[in-house]
């Protein structure tokens, strides 16, 4: 993916995240490298939540149902 400068110039962070291949025979299947950017975003969402101190019922008010809203609410 080529990005041009006019995009970067909105920027503050550039995260090239690479990948060597992908897992698949012919290297065309995203899979390797949406496990990495899905790992790298995970960690820094985890690292906001801890420095912003997010609370387990602010949470809840975005996962009001569902599994997840069943486990926050304690409805489970």
């Amino acid at each position: 993916m080529v990005i041009s400068f006019q995009e970067l110039a909105f920027s503050d962070i550039l995260l090239k995240i690479k990948i060597e291949r992908e897992a698949d025979p012919f290297n065309m299947l995203a899979t390797s490298s949406t496990m990495a950017i899905l790992a790298v975003f995970d960690a820094i969402m985890v690292l906001i939540m801890t420095q912003e101190g997010y609370k387990r019922n602010q949470f809840a008010v975005i996962h009001p149902g569902g599994a997840v809203g069943e486990r926050l609410h304690g409805k489970k």
